[in-house]
């Protein structure tokens, strides 16, 4: 078989890697008429309701934000359906003035090229840009660390449940989780691009408050693990520090537009200051230090550890836990995995060592695992610090945060094992193989 053809079929194979998820949630929303998704049909319902009033009242009614009442419409379902929750969040005429409207201004587009029914027919809109971002980070990675490499972390990816299970959502944590990755895949090329970084914190800005640290402190996280992730690169300090004031400055600018709609709805500046300084005292938790200190460690244990599965130490109450919308692989939560591959790696750096010869170097590769998985760690966990009361209470969409962690260590992990197997011997000869296995992106 002649090279070329060789190489299309395996980027082909590859594309079709990148595109399970998607096609896997296209499959399951085909015949769901106006069903809503289980991610959060809270959330989806009153998307839905706030883009069916942009349609009869026109976008610009409420100063652009939208009305999430409307009895008509799932009326058992989001603030419609539990009156008991609008008090913090809605004006007494309905009007949702917290979160930036981003996700109802996708939907209202999409009702306007669409239609309105059946809101199955809308979820191609989130379906196509989940696909497309996910083939960007996928071939962003298969340029940088070659196709092994790529491939195993795109089989992670597809591994987790929460790589798929929005992309058909038409809320916010698909479209955030899209965008992220694209973020990602920038970040990880060789390029020298800020512009986008602007453009993609903005766009993150306008669908919500949440992805603050992480959009902000990616391409920083990124351009510090490169050196671990490929030996040859030499980190990009002053282009990071670039990219991660252009993607903070893209948000707030979102924000400061959002904040501008909120003041001309209630006409006047220090309404505004007050309806959403309130909000974020709300988030944040009226706690005294110490209070705020043990609700912030329950908060980081409960994300990172969770409740350990029946199958591993036998509690009854795992089958329970393992539905919960918390980050598992392979049921296993995110610090489980952490700290086993972390004594994986001390393991194989102690069999190196006996096996070198003496006044060899043996690279600390347990080290470097810590310093991969710290860039990720610490940007997915800040929002739960800064904000621990809305962490506690909005778990089935914030363990999402975790997915860059993951990525990263799923990264090292697949550069270690693919170079461990192109330098293995050979029928008794060692192969020597470039530090990186791949090409810059």
């Amino acid at each position: 078989m002649p090279d070329a053809v060789r190489r299309n079929l395996v980027l082909l194979g590859f594309v079709l890697l990148c595109s399970i998820g998607s096609v896997s949630a296209a499959w399951q929303v085909r015949n769901w008429g106006d069903t809503l998704s289980p991610v959060d049909s809270f959330s989806e319902s009153n998307a839905i309701r706030e883009a069916r009033n942009f349609l009869d009242t026109g976008i610009a009614a409420d100063d652009g934000l939208g009305d999430v009442l409307r009895p008509d419409l799932y009326p058992e379902e989001g603030f419609q359906g539990h009156p008991a929750t609008r008090a913090h969040s809605l004006t007494p005429k309905g009007i949702y003035t917290h979160y930036p409207p981003g996700p109802e201004y996708i939907l209202y587009v999409a009702m306007r090229l669409l239609g309105t029914h059946p809101i199955s027919r809308l979820r191609i809109v989130p379906l196509m840009i989940t696909w497309l971002t996910t083939l960007f980070f996928g071939l962003s990675l298969h340029r940088r660390f070659g196709t092994p490499v790529a491939a195993l972390v795109m089989l992670a990816c597809a591994a987790l449940p929460m790589f798929s299970a929005a992309d058909s959502f038409l809320h916010y944590d698909g479209y955030a989780l899209a965008l992220l990755l694209v973020e990602i895949g920038l970040a990880i090329g060789s390029n020298i691009l800020v512009l986008p970084f602007i453009v993609l914190g903005f766009l993150q800005g306008w669908l919500s408050f949440d992805y603050f640290f992480l959009v902000t402190l990616v391409p920083a996280a990124v351009e510090l693990a490169m050196p671990r992730l490929d030996p040859g690169h030499a980190a990009r300090k002053r282009l990071a520090l670039m990219r991660c004031g252009a993607a903070g400055g893209g948000f707030a600018l979102a924000h400061l537009l959002h904040f501008a709609e909120v003041w001309a709805f209630f006409g006047s500046f220090h309404a505004a200051l007050h309806d959403l300084g309130a909000a974020a005292a709300y988030r944040t938790g009226e706690f005294g230090p110490l209070e705020r200190i043990v609700l912030t460690c329950f908060v980081l244990k409960h994300y990172w550890l969770g409740i350990f599965p029946d199958w591993l130490f036998g509690q009854p109450d795992a089958a329970a836990a393992a539905e919960e919308p918390m980050f598992r692989f392979g049921g296993l939560t995110a610090g489980i995995w952490w700290l086993l591959l972390m004594h994986a790696f001390i393991a194989v750096r102690l069999l190196r060592q006996r096996r070198l010869p003496p006044g060899a170097v043996n690279r600390p590769i347990d080290s470097d695992w810590l310093a991969v998985t710290l860039c990720g760690i610490i940007p997915c966990s800040l929002w739960y610090i800064a904000m621990p009361e809305h962490a506690f209470i909005h778990e089935h969409f914030l363990y999402r945060h975790l997915f860059f962690c993951f990525f990263l260590g799923v990264l090292f992990s697949a550069t270690v094992l693919v170079k461990a197997w192109e330098t293995a011997p050979r029928h008794g000869k060692a192969q020597v193989i470039p530090a990186s296995g791949s090409s810059p992106g």
